[in-house]
């Protein structure tokens, strides 16, 4: 220890020779004291005062046997000293009367190494090295660098052992406080969890809840994005980004605009490679995708799907079934602009195209084969085919006779018609008919505007290619 200077007239008094202190509960307390001595004489290094010089003029004090020691002198460091007692009774207690920090350790040699630290706890028990136990207002626990050049950290936490390193928790019922709040005020991140070996396949971040609200909840106030998760090794190519799974009954995943002066997308997500930029599977019996719309004044689409390539917009593909489209009574079941619609059907030279033949009104047709008996023929419609269309309309029938005869169509009625010989010819001529009858419930459809046309990307919703996130 370095000898502190005085003023003048004033001494400190020597120090005494270092001496094998005894041993047991009284030794400890009075080694302690001694301790504290050695700590007051030491820890000033400045000029004392008169009053100082003084009380430090005192002859040394002795060990003492009480349990409550006042002591003010020096003692020769370092200081070894062992004891026992029973628990809880500590084997060194201070008790700080004050307003003043109860005790100080400080290493005043900049070129301390990093292994050496002010304050050095160790313990061969099953009980913490260090505890801090506050029965106040205060905190239990502070760690700060007042140096502002200095990179290291404030608190550091490593075990050699198969425990946790650190473990936060509030055991009050009651205490609606976060267990563990970290905070910074600078550039960095408040947080950093990382696992350092490659063949550690857990996770550097494992959140669990056994209560009703979320085991990991990510709040921006600011312009910054509430939660981000990237991959940086670009030989991955075996893992997700982002996993959610449940073993529940509810949702794995659930994504939310609240505010509705928001007019971005709930979920965004963009591919620069050459998969599939999101991907939904089913194993089970439900659906693999599912879209709606619950407001009944948004005339936005549920579904849009758009491409500048030259590839489909939209792909479906099914082992009996392809595409289903349902709306309600008298609504637009499918549109197509600036294109076609149209059947591929598989031939000896190749799959072809065939084409629809389009209409300026809704018609259904049905199609059938009659002969003549004595010249006429009761054509009767085909009652399934009957309540597909309005019967009570005026409805188209043409005929086709395969004989040596003229034909004609009479007495239309909403159960039938009748198909009769014009003059001479075959009386039991063969024949076939098309009904053509306007849909029930499209009566008035015929030719009518479709302004989403003129501007599709607004019926979309959204304009093609939205911006990046």
């Amino acid at each position: 220890m370095t000898t502190p200077t005085t003023t003048p007239g004033l001494r400190r008094p020597p120090l005494p020779r270092p001496t094998r202190l005894p041993t047991g509960p009284t030794a400890a307390r009075a080694a302690a004291a001694a301790l504290l001595a050695a700590l007051a004489a030491c820890g000033d290094a400045r000029s004392p005062t008169a009053a100082q010089a003084a009380e430090r003029a005192a002859p040394a004090a002795t060990i003492a046997s009480q349990s409550d020691v006042s002591l003010l002198a020096a003692l020769s460091l370092p200081v070894s000293q062992s004891g026992a007692t029973a628990s809880p009774t500590a084997l060194f207690a201070l008790t700080q009367t004050g307003t003043g920090p109860n005790g100080q350790f400080v290493i005043a040699n900049a070129s301390s190494p990093v292994s050496s630290a002010a304050l050095y706890a160790t313990t061969n028990g099953t009980g913490p090295a260090i505890r801090a136990y506050v029965t106040g207002n205060g905190q239990a626990g502070n760690f700060q660098i007042s140096n502002t050049s200095n990179t290291g950290t404030a608190l550091s936490v490593v075990t050699n052992g198969t425990g946790r390193a650190a473990l936060f928790s509030n055991s009050s019922t009651l205490n609606t406080r976060p267990a563990l709040d970290v905070v910074t005020s600078g550039t960095g991140r408040a947080g950093q969890f990382s696992i350092s070996n490659s063949s550690n396949d857990s996770a550097a971040v494992h959140a669990s809840t056994a209560g009703t609200g979320s085991a990991v909840a990510g709040n921006a106030t600011g312009k910054g994005v509430a939660a981000r998760f990237r991959i940086l090794n670009s030989l991955n190519g075996s893992v997700a980004a982002l996993t959610a799974s449940t073993l529940g009954l509810g949702r794995a995943g659930w994504f939310e605009i609240a505010n509705p002066a928001n007019a971005r997308e709930v979920l965004y997500a963009t591919h620069s490679g050459t998969g599939k930029t999101l991907y939904a599977r089913n194993s089970g019996t439900g659906q693999a995708g599912f879209f709606e719309i619950t407001r009944a004044g948004n005339t936005s689409a549920a579904l849009s799907a758009a491409t500048y390539g030259t590839g489909w917009a939209g792909y479906f593909s099914g082992t009996s079934k392809g595409l289903r489209i349902h709306t309600n009574p008298g609504g637009t079941g499918l549109q197509v602009a600036g294109g076609t619609k149209q059947a591929v059907v598989a031939t000896p030279s190749g799959a072809r195209s065939l084409y629809t033949e389009e209409s300026s009104e809704v018609w259904f047709t049905d199609y059938g084969f009659g002969r003549l008996t004595n010249g006429r023929a009761r054509v009767l419609l085909e009652p399934t085919f009957a309540q597909t269309v309005n019967v009570g309309e005026p409805y188209h029938v043409f005929v086709q006779t395969y004989g040596d005869a003229e034909l004609m169509v009479r007495d239309r009625t909403p159960l039938g018609f009748v198909v009769a010989l014009r003059g001479g010819g075959e009386r039991d001529a063969q024949f076939s008919y098309r009904v053509v009858a306007k849909r029930l419930g499209f009566e008035g459809k015929r030719l009518e505007p479709a302004p989403w046309a003129d501007a599709p990307a607004a019926d979309a919703g959204s304009t093609l290619g939205p911006p990046a996130p």
